[in-house]
């Protein structure tokens, strides 16, 4: 069994979360640089502007 399914079944959230975030690292990692500048705004809650033109 990998490490990441052991620590999920013995509940060790914290350990989990560390396998996730490497993981996420490895993989922003390996993106072309307008991706993960794409990636970064995604995850900072920032909105891409609204296509269309129409205002609320």
């Amino acid at each position: 069994m990998k490490p990441f399914a052991v620590a999920v079944k013995r509940q060790q959230w914290t350990l989990v979360s560390l396998y996730l975030l490497l993981a996420i690292s490895e993989t922003a990692a390996k993106l072309p640089p307008e991706s993960l500048t794409a990636l970064i705004d995604l995850l900072g809650g920032d909105e891409a502007p609204a296509k269309g033109g129409q205002d609320d």
